[in-house]
């Protein structure tokens, strides 16, 4: 595979003198046949390994091109397909490690494979737009072809092939700037463009300002990764303009010991982010990692029989002290994989997961079935198991303070339609032909049902893709133009049992359209997206399908150095035009040859038959300011909702966008919101937006009455009112032998530092806004356990939830064999509420029970399965509500006070027949009921008490009185 070595420089930011719009699109338009830089110009192609050739011809928006280079490029290596998409990403941006661990195996690959090959052949097209390649050997090659007119690229094309066309369209570039962590440019970074569908390197290095660009290139799925020696490489999904800023490696350092003091030759390695090279303690106990791309890790020390996991921070430059881990005897986890008949199940993937510390394991089943997590510390722990043809089991929650056998784990077999064969069922026959009826081959054919997901096949030379063994029912057929610019409308299709249905493809030819960018000033204005779509009046019906044209349903480009661009293809009739230019909006009244339909905002309509548009686009206005510390000294790389901006003296100026708010965050500093406006076209200046840093807060945990040590205990830090949601954790460690803790990374604000310990209640005490040492005293707690049976027998599994007298859920423990046990729980009254898994059937249910515990009790509370329960019927007096029972007496709230966390543990009422809802028998007991009533914002509430008796049916007719709640 050829990989391209591109020397670009940076162009001079002066732009070109106005122009006035072209006269009109009867001609190919002298701007569109500028000198292009064309990759292959100078490249001389390898010797010829074949007699074999490709012919066919290079066709722009104005039809055949000549004077077009194009080259035959070598397949891309199998492992190509192969390579990792970037991830979906949970809310925020991604963090340093997430976009290194993307780039790594794109990097290795590159490395690899760069310089190793040049085209296979090369020509250039006649008066006609005709080329022949010769001197191929056998397989497939991708096509790539330039000119003046534009770029194309056509994957896949059997060597021998005739008649093959290569659509020239809009070029991509991409450009922008790279930076330090101190806003400075970097220069000499690689910036290297992997072109998925034909697997082509292209690269370039920043100029001394650190700034770069890449292109024209065909338009398609690109990954761009940045990279320097001594930086951490990130991967970015490339836009037309990005700001890109490669942070310096970060080295951790700490301490290993145990209740004895320092313990040397233990391994330590770094879980989460970069891979790395473990560690091995010195004689004093001390470790070192380096090489570690800013975030977080969990750093894990084994030795002998003893382990130590603690989670870390490795985000701020600088190196940290404070790290020490505390090595404690090792617990395993094990158990079996079974399949409902007994037999084992192999590879299924078993994930434990512990909420205090948040920690997650993997591993997979051996050929019995067996798992083993070897590396475990006391705390509660939840399985799940996942397996091929299996249901999802998810194991509840249960305390280990010792290593433990599980009892066998039974996966239920997925029931699993069975697929028609292909000479059973329907079959569906596409045939693709283009505008002058010539079949359409090696092109992607979707098809699906209510879903995204689907089959795909590939339409062979005649232009027929064919899907057989399916069941009856109406399909949407999608057509993927192997010209990426180009998206077409799905089609519908609807068959009948066995039926062998075939239908015909065929684009219509559509019309161009060509015109001018430029800002207020006239000044023509460069790389702005647009994309035009068939406009469709509101209220209008849906076209039929019978007609078999293929219409555009969207068509994409790229305004030019000069402002201009040429949309060809589009649908017939009028067309919506969006244009998007960062810190740009379009000026539909200044602008000239768009329709008289309205359209919305950013986006025009455009006709055929007129002439060439002028599109204004007008500054929105910027979004200025400056970061700094409480010192006033510049912080000088930051985020600003999700895109990252380095300056030197930390300053900053972004497109207004529609946002009205925005959050400043940089790593070490708490984050801070800042709202605004500014009239339209005008900037809006934030001034200095100061952040505050980071504290440390220190502390010890002692036992009450006797003030001993507590070492183990795992100390949070975080909000006040509740622990963290979301992507993000607390900062958090474990005391010291001597009940010392030092928690680095705690933001500004109140916070409170939570202490959990498997022998000890949970404890919490509140910061002063600027308290930096705190005492933690852990009271002694209460044991309850007892017996769950049905029939007389012991319940083989369950789930036992501890509520406060509220309701509200406070802990949630399975339990095996028939017995349960709960540790460490502060002196109260509490409801306590216990659920028997049946293998067939409901759930057990048992009443109920209400207990009043002190300090160092331990109370036996045994459950017997309850017979019969109450039958109840809730009369609604309107569809589409929801009514949800919880034990016990909560008050009315609103989702944002956790309305819906606590309905989880609840039960939902189902609908039995038009205005009743129905719950399963339920044991006796007082009841709060939950009514909603949602909205797109928002959710109203109302709330009952119920009293239930121990048997019976209730029917209770629903009154509601309802609250509102934003969401």
């Amino acid at each position: 595979m050829l990989v391209l070595l591109l020397w670009l420089v940076w162009r001079p930011g002066t732009s070109p003198e106005p122009t006035s719009p072209a006269p009109g699109p009867s001609r190919r338009p002298q701007a569109e046949t500028r000198a292009t830089p064309r990759l292959w110009s100078n490249v001389t192609p390898s010797e010829p390994r074949g007699t074999l050739s490709i012919q066919g011809r290079v066709v722009g928006p104005w039809g055949p091109v000549s004077g077009a280079v194009i080259v035959a490029l070598a397949p891309a290596p199998r492992e190509w397909p192969d390579l990792p998409l970037q991830r979906g990403r949970r809310e925020g941006p991604p963090s340093p490690c997430e976009l290194l661990e993307d780039a790594l195996p794109l990097l290795d690959l590159a490395a690899e494979l760069r310089g190793t090959q040049e085209p296979r052949a090369r020509a250039t097209t006649d008066a006609q737009g005709n080329f022949r390649l010769e001197g191929l050997d056998g397989g497939a090659f991708a096509l790539w072809a330039e000119s003046g007119e534009g770029i194309g690229l056509r994957a896949e094309v059997a060597a021998g092939s005739t008649d093959v066309e290569v659509r020239l369209g809009p070029g991509r570039t991409f450009s922008g700037t790279v930076y330090d962590e101190q806003g400075g440019p970097v220069a000499g970074a690689l910036v290297t463009t992997l072109q998925r569908d034909a697997g082509r390197f292209v690269e370039t290095f920043t100029n001394d300002e650190g700034r770069f660009l890449l292109g024209p290139l065909p338009w398609g799925r690109y990954d761009v990764l940045f990279s320097k020696e001594g930086r951490v490489p990130v991967r970015l999904t490339p836009g037309p303009l990005v700001r890109v800023t490669l942070p310096a490696p970060r080295r951790l350092s700490g301490q290993v010991v145990d209740a004895r003091g320092a313990v040397p030759g233990v391994t330590v390695q770094a879980e989460g982010g970069t891979r790395v090279a473990p560690a091995v303690t010195d004689v004093k106990g001390r470790f070192q990692l380096e090489g570690l791309c800013p975030g977080r890790y969990v750093l894990t020390a084994s030795h002998a029989e003893r382990h130590a996991r603690l989670e870390v921070s490795a985000e701020v430059q600088g190196e940290r002290e404070s790290i020490v881990l505390l090595l404690r005897n090792r617990l395993r986890l094990s158990g079996r994989v079974l399949g409902t008949s007994g037999q084992p199940i192999e590879n299924a993937e078993v994930l434990v997961f512990s909420e205090t510390p948040r920690w997650s394991d993997e591993v997979r089943t051996d050929a019995r079935g067996g798992f083993l997590f070897e590396r475990l510390v006391p705390g509660t722990y939840t399985v799940v198991v996942l397996a091929e043809r299996h249901e999802r089991l998810e194991v509840p929650p249960r305390q280990l303070l010792e290593s433990r056998e599980l009892p066998p784990l039974t996966l239920k077999e997925r029931e699993v339609r069975p697929r028609a064969q292909a000479q059973e069922g329907a079959s569906l026959e596409v045939e693709w032909v283009d505008v002058t009826g010539q079949p359409v081959s090696q092109a992607l054919v979707q098809l699906h049902r209510g879903g995204p997901s689907g089959e795909t096949a590939t339409t062979g030379r005649d232009g027929r893709a064919v899907f057989q063994g399916l069941s009856p029912g109406r399909y949407v057929v999608t057509p993927r133009a192997r010209e990426a610019w180009i998206r077409y409308a799905p089609r519908t299709v609807e068959l009948r049992s066995e039926e062998t249905r075939k239908i015909r493809l065929q684009p219509e030819e559509g019309w161009i359209l060509s015109g001018q960018l430029v800002d207020a000033e006239g000044r023509p204005l460069e790389g702005a997206n647009l994309s035009a779509s068939r406009w469709v009046e509101r209220g209008a019906p849906a076209e039929a399908d019978s007609s078999g044209r293929l219409r555009s349903d969207s068509v994409q480009g790229l305004s030019g150095p000069e402002g201009r661009f040429t949309l060809a293809n589009l649908p017939e009739g009028p067309c919506t035009l969006r244009v998007e230019l960062p810190g740009y909006v379009l000026d539909a009244r200044a602008s000239s040859g768009l329709d008289e339909r309205a359209a919305s905002r950013d986006e025009a309509v455009v006709s055929p038959g007129g002439p060439d548009v002028r599109l204004v686009l007008r500054s929105r206005g910027r979004l200025l300011g400056r970061v700094v510390r409480e010192d006033g000294g510049p912080i000088t790389s930051f985020r600003i909702n999700n895109e990252t901006v380095s300056h030197p003296e930390g300053r900053f100026s972004l497109p207004l966008g529609y946002a009205r708010t925005w959050i400043i965050e940089a790593l070490g500093f708490s984050p801070v919101r800042r709202r605004g406006s500014a009239p339209r076209g005008e900037d809006l200046d934030l001034g200095d937006v100061v952040l505050v840093e980071d504290r440390t807060v220190r502390g010890r945990v002692l036992e009450a009455g006797t003030s001993a040590p507590v070492a183990g205990a795992w100390v949070e830090v975080g909000h006040s009112r509740a622990r963290s949601s979301g992507g993000r954790m607390d900062p958090s460690t474990y005391t010291l032998p001597d009940g010392s803790f030092t928690v680095e990374g705690v933001k500004a604000g109140k916070r409170s530092v939570r202490v959990s310990h498997p022998d000890w209640p949970p404890a919490r005490v509140l910061l002063a806004e600027e308290q930096g040492e705190v005492t933690v005293v852990l009271e002694p707690g209460a044991t309850l356990e007892g017996r769950v049976e049905s029939a007389g027998a012991p319940v083989r599994s369950g789930v036992v939830r501890l509520r406060s007298e509220e309701g509200e859920v406070l802990t949630t423990l399975g339990f095996g064999e028939g017995r349960y046990s709960l540790r460490s729980i502060a002196a109260g009254r509490y409801l306590v509420q216990v659920e028997g898994q049946s293998e067939q059937g409901p759930a057990l249910l048992f009443p109920v029970r209400e207990v009043t515990l002190s300090r160092g009790d331990r109370v036996t509370l045994d459950f017997i399965e309850q017979s019969e329960g109450a039958l109840l019927e809730v009369l609604v007096p309107e569809r589409n509500l929801e009514v949800h029972l919880i034990p016990g007496d909560l008050p009315i709230m609103g989702p944002k006070d956790g309305l819906y966390s606590k309905l989880r543990s609840g039960l939902m009422g189902k609908t039995v027949r038009e205005g009743v809802q129905r719950f399963p028998r339920l044991p006796a007991g007082r009841y709060t009921l939950f009514a909603m009533r949602r909205s797109e914002d928002s959710t109203e509430v109302h709330r009952e008490e119920l009293e239930l008796p121990a048997s019976g049916e209730v029917t209770f007719t629903l009154l509601p009185q309802w609250i509102l709640y934003d969401d």
